[in-house]
């Protein structure tokens, strides 16, 4: 922190220092015209002056590394001009004793033009150039936008322009007053493009890359970053985390449970298969960023793109960089939003008399005695004895019906030619769904504060140094909610509502206290945990800082320099907890008893150790020299070398290291024909040393047709058009468990309780019979000395398209991947060996191809003060396994080969429920053991009718979409706008687990009633042929059981992701209130969901950021999870 206010205190003094430009000239006789020219060159500013006499001047200069100003200052000696430095223009204007003396000679220049120059939203584009066409004769916009320029004649066209703007050329037709709108150019926005390692034009790229619009991204931008981006672009795949905010708290997770899993081009691998993300060039997370923070938002996706990154560029690359100051005075912004928040679908459950009425039918499907009887069936419906036949609707007792979030964030920005700056800070609170008590510190309660410095330095005319410091502090408060071994998770009560049925009783006896109720667990009562129990607070917190030298070395050679980089990434925290628990009463109506069934806890504090502690810390060093050269005018050459190294260190793990050396050379004759390519030699300590290297080249050609002069005379529509073509290799050194070269021993101890089933740690028995047990080691998996990297083979083809004066864009491409030397274990040796494969060592024999296309169009324009655009985008992506040494089958659709990663053996549905008849004809395949009218009837593969693991097939979709697309629209009309994005995806499935799976585990869905099987003449109820759920039983039928077709439910789905009508004040207004702008606007996300889950009550996005089934995961064994949740937004953003 004293280094951040160090570094700002040091920029603030250097702002008030006046823009200093190295200037160096020695003439004689020089028309000014030439000098302008001169200092143009070496300077990058731009003159403008409306005197028709200056250009002709000639004078004496002599300077030597002068700042700008002080060589316009001997420029400008006993002559009667004066100049105005205007960010990077340079206004010239006559004094006024000397401008009425020259009237008579502007006589040619007779005609005032007035007016204002502003954006779409009526803001004053403050510093915009307004010239006379094909001349220097101009002016700059004021404060407000205005302008005020003479012209020759009243044909005169006038040129407007603005930095990230697309310029407008038009007739003054006589007009004298000329109010002017620019329209963004997201062409010149991108113009430079970030690449690995370096920045391009985006004209020149030709590898596959693709930026999100900030814009859009931060409008209605959940806190969590990640969970914004599905939609945003073509090829990037997203699931949404778990709903809680902040991370939550869970027994096998840092806090990150909310983060979204972020797939480039889907999955091509068995391990690993995460994005490498980098933040100004360091490894970091993007989920806690300010969005407001960000300035480009990049996805590297080919192997053109990422080979320099080597070991790590495999699974694709996200680079993110922030926002800079530019040279101007302060710019201040603020911006406020409040949100109402409300969780998405969760599944919901039958009352208590729906509940005893099935649990009887479910028991004489079965063939046993029925539970409740009439009278319990009586009171349940009326209600009439709440302390005996209580019905509790747990999902609204447990929750509220909404919560709130807040979010402020405010920026300055600004500085000089020597000094520049951006400093940013963001506060963030969000409550949660849950009850609780503000007296007892159990009420949900999550905080974030960033904090965030960057600063740029001009030292000399050929050194620049970048400093960026971002602090951030998560601050997280949750009740201690009894977990359960399968919710795994701690502070919400999710669980509870899945887990508790509502016949268990009141949660209050009539004296007030905390009733026992009539569960499974008689002491557990949820209300007391968050009302009155105990709570977690885990702080974490961190640092990160990135220094940039950038050094030109032109004395060298004209066109290299010198970058270094250092970076270092630092996060700690705590987690402690207070321990308390209320008493627990059970209460007897009939005589008044109260019996104490759980002692209360006095307060203690505990803390809570392991991974909750958060520890990291990411150190990189990279050097690069870099080489541009234009030869000849038509030749433009570059080369860029760099060496980079890094350490990443996390909790207890072992520290892990990545070295190497990558290249790029890009050559272009006449900005029409590209070639590049790219070199990565990289290294990582996952490997043993002998195998720990490995180079990585790709490259790539790109044909600019639109620089062709037959296109350019035959089809002029056409603005901009680009074939590219890429190959290349690239690797993955993140394999699952890392440091696989190493042999692992196990230490074991005796088993806690003799004669318990729990062997994890297993044991050794010395001694005669059944011996004694020993502590001791054990081998475990055998380590392998040959493990490598992955290596993917990419191959690229793609199209650039900007039509009708670029207002139709499309970019398209195709791409194909062969994953090899996958690491995994065999699991084909055969049983006799004693070699299962839990013991064997890694090895380099899996592989995977994965193929695709994509593509992005989009249209923009402009009609009167109607400014609109229209968008969309579109992947489809599907890999398949080539090879993972499974174990020999009987069959081939036992095989997960030759089906897409991730793909589930399961039993297929026949579409038919057993009949009686189906019981009574032996050619009808069973399963063995008892089987009942109105169960699942499953195809029988095979044909030995017989249904068994034998009919298990690997088959369907699975929880990583195939297709993924999204849309967006954009409306603005002189201030008011609306702005609308949609994401959706198809061939994509889900199967439910545990307590959402089937029916009394522990609760019934209406869906289960509504649609089940039931044949029962004596009530009148015959669902035979209109049945979609199989009959109810206690915990399920045996088939309805099973992993099985019936279950793999089509999660497709349609979302309108974001949503904001705002409204942009005018100028006038704007000037009375001394603000530069100002905006208010109604946002919404995830407002509506078209999906074939609604009955289920499943949310469709949500279920593949943890994979329920699979053990150590948030809602694993009972499918619980933590919604993600809608909201509707008011904000405020002002600018001065």
């Amino acid at each position: 922190m004293k280094l951040i206010v160090l570094l700002i205190t040091i920029a603030l003094v250097q702002i008030g220092i006046e823009a200093h430009a190295q200037v160096t000239l020695d003439k004689k006789d020089i028309r000014l015209a030439q000098v302008f020219q001169v200092i143009e060159k070496q300077t990058g500013y731009v003159f403008l002056y409306t005197d028709q006499e200056l250009p002709e001047i000639r004078i004496d200069i002599k300077v030597k590394d002068l700042s700008i100003a002080e060589a316009l200052q001997l420029c400008f000696k006993d002559l009667p001009y004066t100049f105005k430095i205007v960010e990077h223009n340079i206004l010239v204007r006559k004094e006024k004793q000397a401008a009425g003396l020259a009237a008579a000679k502007q006589q040619n220049l007779s005609l005032r033009v007035e007016g204002t120059v502003s954006d779409n939203k009526g803001l004053a584009l403050s510093g915009a150039t307004i010239r006379i066409e094909n001349t220097n004769i101009g002016t700059i916009a004021g404060p407000a936008g205005e302008y005020s320029l003479r012209v020759p004649d009243a044909k005169a066209v006038l040129v407007f322009s603005f930095v990230g703007f697309t310029a407008r050329k038009l007739s003054i037709n006589g007009r004298t007053q000329l109010n002017v709108t620019l329209a963004e150019d997201a062409a010149a926005i991108d113009e430079l493009q970030v690449v690995g390692y370096g920045i391009q034009k985006k004209a020149s790229v030709v590898g596959a890359i693709s930026n999100i619009n900030l814009r859009e991204l931060r409008r209605a931008a959940p806190s969590n970053l990640s969970n914004a981006l599905g939609g945003s672009m073509p090829g990037l795949i997203t699931r949404m985390g778990d709903g809680a905010i902040g991370g939550v708290q869970n027994r096998y997770s840092n806090g990150s449970l909310d983060d979204a899993q972020i797939y480039i081009r889907g999955k091509s691998t068995l391990n690993a298969q995460a994005a490498l993300v980098l933040i100004d060039g360091v490894e970091g997370s993007l989920s806690r960023m300010n969005p407001e923070d960000i300035e480009q938002f990049t996805v590297l996706k080919d192997a053109s793109a990422t080979a320099i990154y080597g070991v790590r560029g495999g699974n694709g690359v996200i680079l993110i960089t922030t926002r800079r100051g530019e040279p101007g005075k302060p710019k201040l912004s603020a911006s406020s939003q409040f949100r109402r928040m409300q969780p998405l679908d969760f599944p919901k459950f039958l009352g208590a008399y729906d509940y005893a009425s099935l649990y009887n039918e479910a028991l004489r499907n079965a063939d046993l005695p029925e539970l409740y009887t009439a009278e319990d069936l009586e009171l349940y419906r009326n209600g009439k004895d709440p302390l005996g036949h209580s019905d509790i609707n747990w999902a609204d007792v447990l929750m509220k019906d909404h919560f709130m979030e807040q979010q402020h964030v405010a920026s300055i920005s600004g500085g000089t030619a020597r000094v520049r700056y951006y400093i940013s800070g963001e506060y963030n609170q969000s409550g949660g769904i849950f009850v609780g008590s503000k007296t007892n510190n159990t009420d949900y309660n999550y905080r974030r504060y960033n904090l965030r410095s960057n600063l740029d330095f001009t030292i000399t005319k050929s050194t620049e140094l970048g400093v960026k410091l971002n602090g951030r502090l998560n601050d997280l408060n949750t009740p201690i909610k009894a977990e359960s071994s399968g919710q795994r998770i701690n502070g919400v009560a999710w669980g509870d509502i899945v887990a508790r049925k509502p016949i268990e009783g009141q949660l209050y006896n009539p004296d007030g206290s905390y009733s026992a109720g009539l569960g499974a667990i008689p002491t557990w009562n949820t209300l007391a945990d968050l009302y009155d129990g105990g709570f977690i607070r885990r702080l974490s917190n961190s640092i990160e800082s990135n220094f940039t030298l950038n050094q030109k070395l032109d004395f060298l050679t004209p066109g290299l320099w010198f970058r270094a980089l250092y970076g270092l990434s630092y996060s700690n925290g705590s987690t402690k907890q207070l321990n308390r628990s209320p008493g627990i009463f059970s209460y007897n109506p009939l005589n008044g008893v109260y019996t104490l069934e759980k002692p209360a806890i006095l307060p203690w504090y505990s803390i809570v150790s392991g991974q909750f502690q958060d520890f990291g810390r990411t150190q990189q060093i990279e050097m690069a020299l870099n080489y541009d050269k234009v030869i000849a005018a038509n030749h433009h050459l570059s080369a860029m070398g760099v060496f980079t190294q890094s350490t990443n260190e996390l909790q207890a793990a072992l520290p892990r290291y990545f070295q190497g050396i990558a290249g790029r050379v890009t050559y272009a004759y006449k900005n029409k024909y590209l070639a590049e390519g790219n070199l990565g030699y990289n290294g990582s300590d996952a490997f043993n040393k002998a195998r720990r290297y490995a180079l990585f080249p790709a490259g790539a050609l790109g044909w600019v047709l639109s620089e062709e002069h037959f296109l350019k005379r035959n089809l002029k529509f056409i603005s901009f058009m680009k074939l590219r073509a890429s190959y290349g290799e690239v690797g993955n050194d993140r394999l699952n468990g890392g440091l696989q070269y190493f042999y692992q021993y196990n230490f074991t101890a005796p088993l806690p309780i003799p004669g318990s089933d729990n062997t994890v740690n297993g044991y050794y028995n010395l001694g005669m019979g059944a011996g004694s047990q020993q502590i001791g080691l054990v081998e475990g998996t055998l380590g392998n000395d040959q493990v490598t990297w992955e290596t993917a083979r990419k191959t690229n083809l793609g199209l650039d398209l900007k039509l009708f004066n670029s207002r139709l864009s499309f970019t398209g491409d195709v791409f194909y991947e062969k994953r090899n030397d996958i690491l995994t274990q065999r699991a084909d040796f055969p049983m006799y060996t004693g070699l299962t494969t839990s013991r064997l060592p890694a090895l380099n024999i899996g592989k995977v191809d994965n193929k695709g296309i994509e593509f992005s169009l989009g249209y923009a324009d402009q009609v009167g003060g109607l400014v609109y655009n229209i968008g969309g985008n579109y992947t489809f992506v599907r890999n398949k396994i080539v090879y993972r040494g499974e174990a020999s089958q009987k069959y081939a659709w036992q095989y997960a080969t030759g089906h897409p990663i991730g793909t589930e053996s399961l039993y297929t549905w026949t579409g038919r429920f057993y009949s009686e008849e189906d019981l009574l004809n032996p050619d009808v395949p069973k399963p063995v053991g008892v089987t009942r009218a109105g169960e699942l009837m499953f195809a029988d593969l095979n044909g030995d009718k017989l249904i068994n693991s034998d009919d298990m097939a690997y088959q369907g979709y699975t929880e990583t979409p195939e297709i993924t697309y999204g849309m967006n629209m954009g409306l603005d009309y002189k201030g008011l706008y609306l702005s609308a994005s949609w994401y959706g995806a198809s061939n994509v499935a889900y199967r439910p687990s545990g307590a959402i799976r089937y029916e009394f585990a522990n609760n019934v869905q209406p869906y289960q009633m509504a649609e089940r099987w039931v044949y029962d003449p004596e009530r009148g109820l015959d669902t035979r042929a209109s049945a979609k759920y199989p009959l109810l039983m206690v915990g399920a039928a045996p088939q309805t059981r099973q992993a099985s077709t019936f279950h793999k439910l089509n999660a497709a789905y349609l979302r309108l992701r974001a949503i904001e009508l705002g409204y942009n004040f005018p100028k006038p207004l704007l000037q009375k209130l001394r603000v530069t702008a100002l905006r208010v606007f109604l946002s919404g996300s995830n407002l509506l969901t078209f999906s074939g889950m609604k009955k289920y009550h499943i949310d469709p996005e949500y279920i593949g950021s943890n994979n329920p089934d699979a053990p150590g995961t948030n809602g694993a064994l009972t499918g619980v999870y933590s919604p993600q949740n809608k909201f509707y937004a008011l904000g405020l953003n002002i600018v001065f």
